[in-house]
């Protein structure tokens, strides 16, 4: 039984150690070049005061954004499509944010 558990303990650690190195695997090599190009476009569209929110948007999806998710392109159109940058984008999604939506557009919204 001792061994067993000793056992179980090192596998775990060994699981947890190598998370942030799994992680990083799955991160696609264009987008950081992608993420600063968005953010000056959504800063130039939305702006300046709305750089600080995007930037962080685009970090935290940026963290999820696996390569199996789509490549640059459907990566910028989904930060294009789900940036809420105006009052009347976030009204609308603080009416339905409880409506389903995944939680990278939360990400992009709340920042």
């Amino acid at each position: 039984m001792h061994g067993f558990g000793f056992c179980s303990l090192v596998l775990i650690a060994g699981a947890l150690a190598g998370w942030p190195l799994r992680a990083q695997e799955g991160t696609p090599a264009w987008l950081k070049d992608s993420a600063t190009r968005l953010e000056k476009e959504l800063a130039g569209r939305y702006g300046e005061a709305q750089r600080g929110r995007a930037a962080r948007g685009l970090k935290q999806a940026g963290e999820f954004w696996r390569a199996g998710d789509g490549d640059q392109a459907a990566f910028d159109e989904f930060v294009r499509h789900n940036f809420a940058g105006d009052q009347v984008a976030l009204a609308d999604f603080a009416l339905n944010k409880g409506a389903g939506r995944e939680a990278l557009v939360i990400a992009m919204v709340a920042g």
